[in-house]
């Protein structure tokens, strides 16, 4: 997305005035996002996690707008009864590629989430550095 601004300033003594035309750039789905604090992770010698609510799979694939994870990005899927689903664990999880709006989400003996779709499931995303902008499923 392309955000275009003007700005100007006046000159006091002189009354001439100088302007500029800018334009900004927002990347897909990134308006706002979820980040890891990392002076907390530090300190707490911890990770970042975001859990979501329970959402119904309604894809064969879980697509993440990540970016800044520097390779500690990791996923796992949990049931209704908050219980980690076989072989969609954190150790699992394969590498996520690096500043991407749809990585497509796998882990090492499951390539998608088509078996899950109809179930409610919710998402768990570990990370120590970057930001989560949205995920599909």
């Amino acid at each position: 997305m392309l955000i275009f601004y003007s700005g100007n300033t006046v000159d006091d003594e002189t009354g001439l005035h100088n302007g500029t035309l800018n334009v900004g750039t927002l990347r897909l789905d990134g308006f706002a996002g979820m980040g890891v604090d990392k002076l907390a992770a530090r300190r707490h010698g911890k990770p970042g996690m975001l859990m979501t609510h329970l959402m119904a799979v309604e894809s064969s694939e879980l697509e993440l707008n990540i970016v800044g994870h520097n390779g500690t990005a990791k996923v796992a899927l949990f049931d209704e009864g908050v219980q980690v689903i076989p072989g969609y664990e954190l150790e699992n999880c394969l590498p996520i590629p690096e500043d991407t709006v749809r990585a497509a989400i796998q882990w090492k003996d499951k390539t998608d989430i088509s078996e899950l779709q109809g179930k409610r499931v919710s998402v768990l995303v570990q990370m120590a550095t970057g930001t989560i902008y949205s995920f599909r499923m």
